[in-house]
């Protein structure tokens, strides 16, 4: 279990350090979802700003602030990216912590991607530098494209939030188990702000003297995939990509863990609940018997008298 937050948008004049205030609130409160490592991404017209270390949020916020602060309030960055790391593949390191930094892409993930080693390509694989699932997402989305939908099709276990240069776009994707939210803060702080749960955006807020019921926000539908343009910040619906119908566990934390690939794919159409595998009906067993339960009683009755009167008549033979 990871947690993502961040923003995107142009910050209104004057409010870079609200801003800045809540980035920090909400990397701090969500230490609950993962305090391995923390990593962030920012970048303005001219220049990007990012930093890993295998610490935690308070840790790193008490050490190195400053490159982040400075590309919020000074650099007035219009994308930021934070990922919180609780180490599930690969060591704990800098090297694999989020966001992963491509040519073409930034990507952060929570959950734990396992089968993205036999969906991505060799070539892609061959520029990892760690060794995690997460790395290996983003360069498979670095040489396809984040709208390759026949790969989202094939995933399971993600949040992921992806920036691509070109486009200059931020895309969300998400499955059913691992919540993301957006609040709309546009209109007081220029910007719009996403964090992995409601609950720990509320604690952030309150922090920094703001209530969560003030905005706008919308937690994404599941098996979506939605991107914004970061000139506008509008959020837009992409596709409702069709989903492998996979089965999983899920544990006590949330967290699931896929069981069984199915053959085939099929649209995703009840957004409540996840899909299962089909079954082969289950068929009764044949009874053994034709004779019905009350007269197989009467029979074993029937069958004991006859065995005491043969015992009798064998004891009355012998005594003659």
């Amino acid at each position: 279990m990871c947690g993502i937050y961040g923003y995107f948008g142009k910050i209104k004049e004057g409010c870079h350090e609200q801003v800045y205030n809540l980035i920090k609130a909400l990397a701090i409160r969500t230490e609950v979802r993962g305090t391995d490592s923390i990593g962030y991404y920012a970048r303005n017209e001219n220049f990007e700003f990012s930093e890993k270390e295998a610490v935690s949020a308070s840790e790193f916020f008490e050490s190195s602030e400053d490159l982040i602060m400075e590309a919020i309030t000074q650099e007035q960055c219009y994308v930021f990216l934070g990922h919180n790391r609780a180490a599930s593949v690969g060591a704990v390191t800098s090297t694999n912590a989020h966001p992963f930094i491509g040519n073409k892409i930034v990507l952060m993930h929570n959950g734990t991607c396992r089968q993205i080693f036999k969906v991505a390509s060799k070539k892609a694989l061959k520029n990892m530098k760690g060794q995690t699932d997460s790395e290996a997402l983003m360069w498979h989305f670095n040489e396809v494209g984040p709208q390759h939908y026949s790969s989202w099709q094939k995933l399971d276990t993600y949040a992921t939030v992806i920036y691509e240069y070109e486009t200059n776009r931020v895309y969300f994707a998400r499955d059913f188990w691992r919540p993301l939210v957006i609040y709309d803060l546009r209109e007081t702080l220029g910007v719009r702000i996403f964090a992995s749960t409601e609950a720990i955006a509320t604690k952030a807020f309150d922090d920094c003297g703001l209530s969560t019921d003030d905005y706008k926000h919308f937690t994404l539908k599941s098996f979506n995939l939605y991107y914004t343009d970061i000139t506008d910040g509008e959020l837009h619906r992409l596709k409702r990509y069709k989903i492998v119908n996979n089965v999983y566990t899920v544990d006590s934390d949330g967290e699931s863990t896929l069981v069984q690939h199915a053959k085939k794919c099929k649209p995703f159409h009840d957004q409540s609940k996840p899909t299962i595998i089909r079954r082969p009906k289950q068929t009764k067993a044949e009874p053994e018997s034709d004779i019905p339960p009350y007269l197989e009683i009467y029979y074993e009755e029937q069958e004991r008298k006859r065995q005491e009167r043969l015992n009798a008549s064998m004891v009355v033979h012998n005594n003659d």
